[in-house]
């Protein structure tokens, strides 16, 4: 239920990353961004797309870390829940943490085989996070790697990417602007456009842009039968993100279709 506050969805924001990306060759990926991509299964497509994948070592040091404890064991997962007056927890099913193990490899394949992994020297020396640098190494190493390479920065925290534009002058673009990209340069099909934006939409991203295609593609795939993950999707369109005259639109074009 956590919610990931990717962008503002403003049409001015999103024309700027849509326009940039055209003529993009290279791509820097932060941490959350490879996340995203990797759970949507957009990894290969990105890989056809751009010329050059970039990302400082520090990403790959953290998904091997994470990977490292998993495989240990160290890593507890379950959920957490009132049983009589105590909390208790619930190991998750063995199946569950069997999928984030394979997930959590397969991230690692794709950024040792197809991407370039460069260092930064200038922030060895820097603790993880500490006050004077609360974006953590991996972060920031990502935004001085676009300002030294004059390369997009693909991020799904729209903090870092402010941050980043503002203090560093370094542009920005995230997931959503990427798969529209992915779609008009023929490297994903509609369907699969229309699935990785619901995807964002389902693990609670915000803000994604949607329109009346991307609610009658979800509808057809849920049989034409409102179900409780479609009406999941339909949050999208509340505020304060929403304004009430998007919203109307959407709905309106959707239910025509629908008819």
């Amino acid at each position: 239920e956590a919610r990931i506050v990717a962008s503002t969805g403003q049409e001015a924001a999103a024309w700027s990353e849509a326009t940039q990306l055209v003529s993009a060759e290279e791509l820097i990926l932060d941490l959350p961004a490879l996340l995203t991509f990797g759970a949507l299964d957009l990894l290969q497509a990105l890989k056809s797309r751009f010329k050059r994948l970039l990302a400082v070592q520090f990403v790959l040091d953290e998904v091997n870390d994470e990977l490292t404890l998993e495989r240990a064991g160290l890593r507890a997962a379950g959920t957490i829940h009132l049983r009589g007056d105590r909390y208790v927890m619930e190991s998750a099913p063995a199946i569950q943490t069997d999928e984030w193990r394979r997930f959590l490899e397969k991230l690692l394949e794709f950024l040792k085989r197809d991407v370039c992994l460069l260092p930064s020297p200038d922030l060895l020396d820097m603790p993880q996070q500490e006050k004077g640098n609360p974006l953590g190494r991996s972060a920031l190493a990502s935004i001085f790697l676009a300002k030294e390479t004059t390369t997009l920065l693909c991020s799904d925290d729209l903090v870092l990417r402010a941050l980043a534009q503002n203090s560093w002058n370094v542009p920005g673009v995230w997931s959503q602007t990427v798969i529209m990209e992915l779609l008009r340069s023929g490297h994903i099909s509609e369907a699969e456009y229309h699935h990785a934006t619901m995807g964002l939409v389902q693990r609670n991203y915000s803000f994604v842009r949607v329109n009346e295609r991307d609610y009658l593609w979800f509808l057809r795939e849920e049989g034409m039968r409102v179900t409780p993950a479609f009406l999941r999707t339909m949050r999208v369109l509340e505020g304060p993100d929403c304004t009430e005259e998007s919203a109307v639109v959407v709905a309106g074009a959707f239910l025509r279709d629908v008819c």
